[in-house]
């Protein structure tokens, strides 16, 4: 808690801070900047023999993309049993993980997530 608490004050001031440079400095090292961190936040999944690309802003929202599979095998499976055209409701999503998993593995499911 206290490192999250920590992390969210550090992406905060580094924001503020590009900002001010935005706004004294030139754009091109700006975006330069901008791209290094982008590129640090993003990690590409194959999920089901297709890549998805994760905006993963922290540690714990990485973790739960990269053990998406083996974190709750239990839900997978739940999900791989849908029958066509259902209708699934992810109450309490979080980041969607498995709405996500279940949009690739069913092609014709309506999902609400909230």
């Amino acid at each position: 808690m206290v490192f999250r608490y920590f992390q969210n004050i550090c992406f905060n001031s580094l924001y503020i801070f590009l900002k001010i440079l935005e706004k004294i400095s030139d754009r091109f090292i700006l975006l330069r900047f901008k791209e290094f961190l982008e590129h640090k936040c993003y990690v590409r999944k194959t999920i089901i023999n297709k890549k998805i690309l994760f905006f993963t802003p922290n540690d714990l929202i990485r973790w739960r993309v990269n053990t998406i599979l083996e974190k709750e095998p239990e839900t997978i499976q739940w999900i791989n049993s849908f029958q066509k055209k259902c209708i699934f409701w992810d109450i309490g999503a979080n980041i969607g993980i498995y709405s996500i998993y279940a949009a690739i593995k069913k092609k014709n499911i309506k999902i609400y997530s909230f």
